[in-house]
């Protein structure tokens, strides 16, 4: 949660005109990787008898999912503005 409340995002102007976000590969790996952690948490016995934890999984799981179609839409667009073609 704390890597997602004080994330960043690495911008570099491109041509003066416009900032783009650097370090997608990370920013993937590491959604992926909290994405991962929460099936594996839902998977287990101690989450499915506390239900403060499942509903912060499952509200995290919700940002999460909504945080990667964000990612995966903007770069995108990024990738059209940089090679249009």
């Amino acid at each position: 949660r704390d890597r997602w409340i004080k994330q960043e995002l690495d911008l570099v102007l491109y041509q003066n005109r416009i900032r783009l976000i650097r370090g997608w590969d990370d920013l993937f790996t590491t959604l992926d990787d909290h994405m991962g952690g929460l099936i594996l948490m839902k998977s287990s016995p101690y989450y499915r008898a506390v239900r403060e934890f499942q509903e912060e999984g499952n509200l995290w799981e919700e940002r999460l999912t909504k945080l990667r179609g964000a990612f995966d839409a903007w770069v995108d667009v990024q990738r059209r503005w940089v090679y249009p073609g």
